[in-house]
């Protein structure tokens, strides 16, 4: 059976008419009675009862109409869906995030992305660091937000979509909560609270070069993955956290921010996605490089 036999057939149950049916569907009159006795012979019964020179469908007739007629719409909302894949107005993309990202990055990327392409279903799940370099690398995901810097394997590319400062959270009654700007070497005999190496190894390692480079390495007494954890037990006073810029907009009680002196532009975020891109990943990336963040 093919989908010829189907269109003709409702277009003779329609017309009720092998004539005007013909016409309809620009054939002659033979090969659309052979078609439909063919059609007839595969399924074994009548779909039309002839009754002199006109025709009338059966009942069985009347219940395959609907069923072809069904079949034929879903073959046509399937050509018509993979054209809109095709064109890019259609489909799906796995967005990976960091939880700090939702401090205004990834809305902003959301909303402009779901104003332009409303038919793009975005699967949003939050991974912790370095996870999602392995997700884009095994293309469970198409696109990460990742933090910088990064170390990145060959095969992936990215686009940094914003700079960002080293700040400290520091419980309010600190006395370097007194301080406009922190120095590295204010925090020598501090006890610090910053998220592990493989959170995010690159990014990691640019912290501790700074304390390096300060002639001591940091204290520290507890390590944490999220940074909402960090500030968290920042306001129970455990000690001073390490901070990107943007977590500085998260207000918590008994916790301020201040800025790392020398650290300007030596974090951020940076989109990470797949060398060979297809066409959904590519209109994301466009969109992320002319928003203004």
């Amino acid at each position: 059976m093919e989908l010829r036999h189907l269109r003709y057939f409702v277009a003779v149950a329609e017309e009720m008419n092998i004539h005007r049916a013909a016409e309809r569907l620009n054939i002659s009159q033979p090969p659309l009675t052979v078609t439909i006795q063919q059609l007839e012979q595969e399924l074994g019964v009548r779909l039309f009862s002839r009754e002199g020179r006109g025709i009338q469908i059966t009942r069985v007739g009347e219940f395959f109409l609907e069923e072809a007629r069904q079949i034929l719409k879903s073959v046509h909302d399937a050509t018509v869906i993979v054209k809109e894949v095709a064109q890019g107005i259609r489909g799906g993309l796995n967005i990976g995030f960091i939880s700090s990202s939702v401090t205004g990055i990834l809305q902003n990327c959301i909303i402009k992305h779901r104003k332009l392409y409303p038919d793009i279903k975005l699967d949003l799940n939050q991974y912790s660091g370095n996870s999602i370099i392995k997700g884009v690398q095994n293309e469970e995901l198409d696109i990460g937000i990742e933090r910088l810097p990064i170390y990145l394997p060959n095969d992936l590319e990215q686009f940094p979509i914003i700079k960002e400062s080293w700040f400290v959270a520091i419980p309010e009654k600190h006395k370097l909560a007194q301080k406009k700007q922190v120095t590295i070497k204010d925090l020598k005999d501090e006890k610090i609270i910053f998220y592990p190496r493989w959170n995010s190894p690159a990014s990691y390692d640019s912290v501790m070069q700074l304390f390096s480079k300060n002639g001591f390495e940091p204290n520290i007494i507890q390590e944490a993955t999220e940074q909402m954890t960090i500030a968290g037990l920042v306001a129970s006073n455990m000690g001073i956290g390490i901070v990107p810029e943007c977590m500085a907009k998260v207000k918590m009680p008994n916790v301020v921010h201040r800025p790392i002196a020398g650290t300007k532009n030596l974090t951020g975020f940076t989109l990470i996605y797949h060398k060979n891109e297809d066409l959904l990943v590519e209109q994301f990336m466009d969109l992320a490089k002319k928003i203004k963040f």
